[in-house]
């Protein structure tokens, strides 16, 4: 079984890779190796301790929501834990891999039901504010541009997904039907095993998850923080490959949406469909498609070089997880 899931992940990676190559091969993008040859290293940087501070608000969230629920743990280390659930949601479908972080905190002594209580109040607020981002983003480009109807309809199904998302979350916290959707998605190849699992201990947590909501300002408030520190990311990025032409507040409205992508289940973190839609946002912008590969392609490899930070804490915790993975073959 676990040859299968293999088999299928990397099935889905080889298709990420050949939608980008595919996206690079239509765009005659041959001139990438010119436009990283001159970008500006001061911007890369700049743009990399953006999304470090983008982190280190999510510590600081997961952090009000643990002491909610009684529980109080260092910054440093629930930093590495952060790192390691980003790192994880890189290399799986819809970024399911970020539902690590309960095994991770485990390790600290945190019990899983508090740990998914904790991950799923934080997401499903998460995902409810970049949806709200994501038909900011609509009306932006809607005032900006003439909008395509097959740019129109992908966006559009961008926002749905995190819509989905928001609604799958928000009932697995507070609803007591939500085993019943959640056991849908056991059919899904690689992440069905895990909301089968999901689906049996969602009544565990749910009691804990009621705790969550005294603390829904911070996460909003926070969560809203980050929107704008993930904008200043890419906007640095725009700067270090002479992107001049979009104001800071087009990547504030546009990250929404096009990272909403990265929930598509068809390839691990939505590779090849997140940076297709940047290239095409980008377009619509003024920004010539082989500036908008690059920017896409540079603004994934900032993220994954970084979180490799949280390889410690994927090892440290590598027996806990494959201990959980044979619970839910089992099951």
């Amino acid at each position: 079984m676990m040859k299968k899931s293999r088999a299928a992940l990397l099935l889905q990676l080889l298709i990420g890779v050949a939608i980008v190559v595919g996206v690079g091969w239509y765009i005659g993008a041959q001139d990438l190796g010119k436009i990283f040859a001159s970008m500006d290293l001061r911007y890369i940087i700049l743009s990399s301790i953006a999304y470090l501070a983008m982190n280190l608000l999510f510590v600081i969230r997961l952090q009000h929501v643990l002491r909610a629920l009684g529980y109080r743990l260092g910054f440093l280390r629930l930093l590495l834990v952060q790192y390691g659930g980003m790192l994880a949601s890189d290399v799986t479908p819809a970024r399911s891999g970020y539902f690590a972080v309960p095994v991770m905190l485990a390790s600290e002594d945190v019990l899983i039901p508090v740990g998914l209580s904790s991950i799923l109040g934080i997401q499903s607020i998460e995902f409810f504010v970049k949806m709200f981002g994501g038909c900011l983003a609509l009306l932006y480009l809607l005032s900006t541009v003439k909008l395509g109807r097959d740019i129109f309809i992908l966006s559009v199904i961008g926002v749905a997904l995190m819509l989905a998302g928001g609604i799958v979350l928000a009932l697995a916290m507070w609803s007591r039907r939500a085993g019943r959707l959640i056991t849908f998605f056991r059919t899904l190849p690689v992440i069905g095993r895990f909301f089968g699992f999901l689906a049996d201990k969602v009544a565990e947590f749910q009691t804990e998850s009621q705790k969550v909501k005294a603390v829904w300002l911070e996460i909003l408030i926070l969560t809203l923080v980050s929107w704008v520190v993930k904008a200043l990311e890419w906007y640095f990025i725009a700067l270090a490959l002479g992107i001049t032409q979009i104001p800071f507040v087009g990547y504030f409205f546009l990250h929404p949406l096009i990272t909403a992508l990265s929930f598509v289940p068809l390839t691990p973190s939505g590779i090849g469909f997140q940076e297709g839609a940047a290239v095409g946002a980008l377009y619509l912008l003024g920004v010539g498609t082989s500036l908008g590969l690059a920017f896409a392609l540079l603004a994934r490899v900032i993220v994954t070089v970084q979180d490799v930070i949280g390889v410690y804490a994927l090892s440290k915790t590598g027996v806990k997880i494959l201990e959980a993975m044979s619970t839910m073959r089992k099951e």
